[in-house]
């Protein structure tokens, strides 16, 4: 609910918001049967890795799979968020010759996040003692996008995992009572705004704002991975001012210069600040919140240029540099003794941390351009194409030695990436070919260069139609991935896939009908 009123030369705006989200899933089931054989590893080629049993008769002995266990997950999140928005704006004029307003206003935002799981296991060892006792489906199929090789085989049917009555239970504390917790996060902020035309060809636009962040996370209190020590709950609170200047001169009627310093800030995900631990003893991983993380804060320099066509069309270039403080990473490190419990030496373990500051430095350039009938052949075209240039380096990454990392990007930074788009638009026919590129990044810093993992470069190819068969009628078909490009990680070095996964080539048409579109007067 909100407002906008008028008191003489004055304007206010008030805004009231209340959101609720949650997401629950009941006996969310998983069955597991295991057997031990021999295997070969082929890892001739290292981009697509191979095991199988040196023996067929091993893997397709439903016999020789015994009943591990039947398990059983109910999850539930919710989340609520309360705004409140104020705003007061009114002339304020530097200059009685030109125009210029002030705007104040106050901002407060109440967010909860709860979650609440919990993990049971079952027995029925003396109903289902091996997989042959069990209804199976062989889910192999010769087609498969990541080869024919790889077959799955025989496995359980959905039917008969969820047909199951399950009763007795029992709980296994280990699964969830890590990950159950519950985070408050109260903002307070309020701002000053000077939006001032400083002459025909200058404007200024200035202000500061500043902002309150209370926090508390409540969870489990581990003393080992079954036993909880009652609750445990950090607070924390912290004020950041962010002042910002940008100013605007226009040449010409037609091309426009930019400049702005800002000043940002991005908190750290709820999820990283519960004080609780998640021990996996099958997989020998910790995973750690931290409490203490600060938010990262970045202070930015933007200058752009941009040029408008005489006809619909422009281009634009820009550079900007940001330097940013106390950027977090997820530290992986191995644990020397058993700090987090008995039997936890040398477990690999996870835990967000702040690095110490980042720089970013990057190039854009962007041009748009519909064709007239003054471009010959090109007539009805429309080409939009835009290119980004990062680079990055990341300080304050440490190993599980203490040792800095060197040379490292900022994690998720791609080094180039582009999107241009060619289109055809004429009458009720419009046909758009998109290509989408973006660089190989960091995205999990390992212990060393040899374990960190990064994404893979990613082209795409997507085609998009329609043809308006009526004034209301639309039919259209959208052609996705063309390229069947697949998404990978890869770790280290390019040719050592860390996961690949395949999603294929999608096609979606379909028949469209535009309420409230009227027959336009102008005939096409």
């Amino acid at each position: 609910i909100g407002g906008n009123h008028f008191a003489g030369s004055f304007k206010i705006d008030w805004l009231a918001a209340y959101s609720r989200a949650s997401e629950s899933s009941d006996q969310e089931r998983i069955g597991e049967f295991k057997s031990e054989y021999t295997v070969r590893n082929d890892i001739s080629s290292s981009r697509y890795p191979f095991i199988a049993a040196i023996d067929e008769a091993d893997f397709n002995d439903l016999n020789g799979f015994l009943y591990d266990e039947v398990t059983e997950e109910n999850l539930f999140n919710r989340e609520e968020d309360y705004n409140l928005v104020a705003n007061l704006e009114f002339p304020a004029n530097l200059n009685t010759n030109l125009e210029g307003t002030f705007k104040t206003g106050l901002k407060t935002r109440f967010k909860n996040k709860v979650r609440d799981n919990d993990f049971l296991v079952f027995d029925l060892s003396d109903q289902f003692p091996t997989l042959a006792q069990v209804p199976t489906v062989d889910y192999s199929d010769p087609n498969f996008l990541a080869g024919s090789r790889y077959q799955l085989g025989l496995l359980p049917t959905a039917d008969w995992l969820s047909d199951l009555v399950l009763q007795s239970g029992d709980l296994v504390p280990s699964e969830f009572l890590g990950q159950n917790y519950e985070v408050e996060e109260n903002v307070y902020a309020t701002y000053f705004q000077l939006n001032q035309q400083l002459s025909a060809k200058w404007e200024l636009l200035t202000g500061i704002r500043a902002e309150h962040t209370k926090t508390k996370a409540t969870a489990n209190q581990i003393i080992d991975e079954e036993t909880p020590a009652g609750m445990i709950t950090e607070k924390a609170d912290y004020t950041n001012i962010m002042p910002g200047i940008h100013l605007k001169y226009n040449p010409s009627a037609r091309s426009v210069w930019r400049f702005s310093w800002s000043n940002t800030l991005a908190r750290p995900n709820y999820v990283d600040l519960v004080p609780t631990l998640d021990i996996i003893f099958e997989d020998r991983e910790i995973f750690s919140g931290n409490p203490d993380l600060q938010a990262v804060r970045s202070m930015n320099f933007d200058l752009a240029y941009e040029y408008y066509f005489k006809s619909i069309g422009i281009v634009s270039t820009g550079i900007f540099f940001k330097r940013i403080r106390d950027f977090i990473y997820t530290f992986k490190g191995i644990t020397v003794d058993d700090t987090f419990g008995p039997g936890t030496a040398n477990f690999d373990l996870f835990e967000p941390l702040n690095g110490d500051s980042a720089s970013l430095f990057g190039i854009e350039f962007a041009f748009s351009k519909r064709f007239d009938q003054k471009n010959g052949i090109l007539n009805h075209f429309i080409l939009d194409t835009n290119y980004t240039y990062l680079n990055s380096t990341a300080n304050g990454i440490r190993n599980e030695d203490g040792i800095e990392r060197e040379n490292l990007d900022l994690p998720r930074t791609a080094e180039h990436s582009f999107n241009i788009s060619l289109a055809y638009e004429k009458s009720r026919f419009l046909a758009r070919l998109s290509a989408n590129f973006s660089g190989a990044y960091l995205d999990e810093i390992g212990r060393n260069s040899f374990e960190d993992i990064y994404y893979d470069e990613q082209f795409f190819l997507d085609l998009n139609t329609s043809f308006r068969i009526h004034t209301n009628w639309t039919v259209y078909a959208v052609l996705n991935n063309i390229t069947n490009r697949p998404l990978r990680l890869y770790q280290g070095n390019k040719s050592l896939t860390n996961q690949v996964e395949f999603y294929d080539r999608k096609l979606t048409f379909g028949l469209k009908y535009d309420l409230f579109k009227k027959e336009s007067s102008k005939k096409d």
